[in-house]
């Protein structure tokens, strides 16, 4: 149940990479029915949850990552098991030519320092089918947001201005 709910959200952050670049935000559509003059999104689904399926559903979204490409997921607390798999996203990251890219804990744990992070990262298997980043060993950046209802700034890792594109 758990590799399904993961394989969800990560088909989701796919499908929802763009929307930091989207002009016109709509605070609510209609249930079940896209804007005037809109197509309803597209969903897609696959029996199996593989390695494969995931690039497939990838490529079905017809969005290239171009440039350097971010993949944002937990590496897991260490000694847990709420992470998804290396073994399950290491074809997709290897498609994209992706970093694996996280920033420190704010709730403390043994992800709240860099260097215990990247050994949790390695410990759990990342290391091994990527280059792994922690965004905000370097610092902190705040970016502009624009028309905003409760945010004018968002505060991220200074690594994530390295990056073109952000799974």
């Amino acid at each position: 149940m758990k590799t399904n709910i993961m394989a969800i959200l990560l088909t989701t952050m796919l499908a929802a990479s763009d929307c930091a670049h989207a002009q016109n935000i709509r605070e609510e559509s209609g249930a079940g029915s896209a804007p005037a003059g809109e197509a309803l999104p597209k969903v897609y689904f696959f029996r199996e949850i593989s390695s494969e399926n995931l690039v497939r559903i990838y490529e079905a979204l017809g969005r290239e990552a171009r440039g350097k490409v971010a993949v944002k997921l937990s590496t897991g607390e260490p000694g847990g098991h709420n992470f998804l798999q290396p073994e399950l996203i290491a074809a997709l990251v290897k498609r994209v030519n992706g970093t694996i890219v996280e920033c420190n804990t704010a709730y403390g744990g043994k992800r709240a320092d860099t260097e215990s992070h990247l050994k949790a990262a390695a410990d759990h298997g990342f290391t091994a089918i990527a280059p792994v980043e922690i965004m905000d060993a370097r610092g902190e950046s705040e970016l502009p947001v624009k028309g905003g209802r409760h945010l004018d700034r968002d505060i991220v890792g200074r690594g994530f201005l390295d990056y073109d594109f952000t799974i």
